[in-house]
């Protein structure tokens, strides 16, 4: 029996590691394996869960220190240890010591503290870098999500970890946008519109998206940009509130901006595939699933060549050499929409592979192989 360890799950509050943990039971499911596999979950969120949870065996605890304490000390902690042959922390913990032979597999998703140090705490950036660090050395093998991270972890770590480091990409569920709605929970926009995810955080760069758009808007002032994702109402106390304050202040003085807030599934689909084209301008992804999403869906869509990002959309999507450059970002986002019947052909066509590539069952079987050997 393998014990897969949930207990980050915060359910609609961990993003894209909540989605890929998700889309990677699912692909379990549809290989059939999931009775080779035990869930640690959080017993306080029982019932929150995706519904895929309800496939397998679960094992539920009260967490009384922090979750990632518990992993480390999870030997010593957890009840009927000694059935497990092996543990798979899919959210960079491993555990310091271990009782007998068992081994450990866990995932690390980027090092976001070690190129921008600036947005972390003194005792979080020390946190992540001894909890990466004992993965290293005592996981049996580590998982990154793209050839990038494996790069950036050498980089950082060292080339002695070579060896060790098993790139597998992110699984991606796009049935879960199939679902035709009889009934859209959110407001149906009638006008062209250019789709992206909002974050709070710098290296999102969602402040010189939004710079790019109001250059756009001159020349094309009937179309709108639409942002999905959370941001917050009251601002207060963190490293980059400045940064904080004038996104929200560029927003607010646009009206052709608007922020959707969070959005489920179904309305979701309906953003992708009823905009103009998708935009995302991160600065640094360790994989960067709705960029994917988008070209899975058949959208024209706009990323930077930055960190995994041009990696994990296989070198198929128009791409922003300087992610911080406004102007290029407007002028790319001008090509596009002046473009926009050749590049919804051009996105429609190459759909396929991307979906093909990413199917979870597809990566599900690649994880399944190295764990389960």
């Amino acid at each position: 029996m393998i014990l897969i360890s949930g207990l980050f799950i915060y359910p609609s509050k961990v993003g894209g590691a909540e989605n890929y943990f998700y889309n990677l039971l699912k692909g379990l499911t549809q290989l059939k394996a999931e009775s080779k596999y035990q869930l640690l979950l959080q017993e306080k969120f029982k019932g929150e869960f995706d519904p895929i949870i309800d496939k397998y065996e679960s094992q539920y605890v009260n967490l009384n220190v922090n979750r990632g304490l518990f992993e480390y000390l999870t030997p010593y902690l957890l009840k009927d240890y000694k059935k497990y042959l092996k543990f798979f922390f899919p959210n960079y913990i491993t555990p310091i010591l271990g009782k007998g032979k068992v081994s450990y597999y866990t995932t690390i998703h980027d090092l976001l503290y070690k190129n921008y140090p600036e947005f972390f705490k003194p005792t979080k950036r020390n946190w992540l870098y001894l909890s990466h660090l004992n993965t290293l050395y005592h996981a049996e093998k580590v998982i990154v999500p793209s050839s990038f991270v494996k790069e950036d972890i050498l980089k950082h770590f060292g080339d002695k970890f070579d060896s060790k480091i098993e790139v597998i990409h992110n699984p991606i569920d796009l049935s879960r946008f199939d679902k035709e709605p009889t009934e859209i929970k959110g407001q149906k926009f009638n006008f062209p519109y250019i789709f992206s995810v909002a974050n709070l955080y710098p290296h999102k760069n969602t402040l010189t998206l939004i710079k790019a758009f109001q250059l756009f808007n001159r020349q094309y002032p009937d179309v709108k940009l639409v942002l999905t994702g959370q941001l917050p109402d009251n601002l207060k106390g963190e490293l980059y509130l400045d940064y904080q304050i004038k996104l929200k202040e560029y927003i607010k003085s646009n009206p052709n901006i608007i922020v959707t807030g969070y959005v489920d599934d179904d309305y979701l689909a309906y953003l992708y595939r009823n905009s103009l084209f998708f935009v995302f301008p991160s600065l640094f992804e360790g994989f960067g699933m709705p960029p994917v999403e988008a070209m899975g869906l058949g959208i024209p869509t706009i990323t930077t060549r930055v960190s995994s990002l041009e990696e994990v959309t296989q070198k198929k999507a128009i791409y922003v050499d300087d992610p911080t450059n406004q102007i290029e970002l407007m002028e790319k986002m001008v090509y596009a929409f002046e473009n926009l019947d050749k590049l919804k052909v051009q996105f429609k066509d190459q759909a396929k592979s991307i979906v093909d590539y990413y199917r979870p069952d597809t990566i599900a079987q690649k994880y399944h192989n190295l764990i389960s050997v």
